[in-house]
């Protein structure tokens, strides 16, 4: 049974709390950092290793004097792209394994039907696909299965699925092999 409160301030049952992320907008990075977790699953507890890596991103990012926009609106597109990369290389020198992007879905010769079986290749194989969902959401996430009509997430501001007409801008992630 929980103690009743004795003295509060009264606002305090008005005014919600902030959550972690809700004043700044680095989702493209926690997308980068959960799907590499969720490649390199057997690291996936190591905070430090983590923590190390969203620092070597927030340099990054610093150094191309992009962190305060970054901080308040989000990476842009363009911005988070070439973030992957360095990212993907950094983790992989420090696990001394391969890890390698790919492009899955390129504008030039996207279409729905096509960027959702190259979705659904690289979730058969074991890929976590980062994705960009750009209009209406503005957001980065990454896609880690599928039904005939929802593509699932695991995502940093808790969403679980989408609607797969929803054509995310796509890469995929992981080792080499399928493990």
């Amino acid at each position: 049974m929980a103690m009743p409160i004795s003295n509060s301030l009264p606002m305090a049952r008005q005014i919600e709390p902030y959550r972690q992320g809700q004043l700044s907008s680095l989702c493209g990075l926690y997308a980068l950092i959960n799907a590499a977790r969720l490649i390199c699953h057997e690291q996936a507890s190591d905070q430090t290793l983590w923590s190390d890596i969203y620092a070597h991103a927030i340099d990054r990012i610093g150094s191309k004097r992009h962190l305060r926009h970054a901080l308040l609106h989000g990476l842009p597109y363009e911005s988070w792209k070439m973030l992957q990369h360095p990212i993907c290389d950094e983790l992989s020198r420090r696990l001394g394994q391969p890890l390698r992007m790919r492009v899955l879905v390129r504008r030039k010769w996207r279409t729905r039907i096509n960027s959702a079986d190259r979705i659904r290749a690289a979730i058969d194989t074991e890929r976590a696909v980062l994705c960009a969902l750009c209009g209406t959401h503005e957001h980065y996430t990454v896609i880690t299965g599928y039904t005939p009509t929802r593509w699932y997430l695991h995502d940093s501001a808790g969403l679980r699925w989408i609607r797969q007409s929803v054509t995310p801008e796509a890469r995929a992630t992981g080792y080499p092999m399928a493990r």
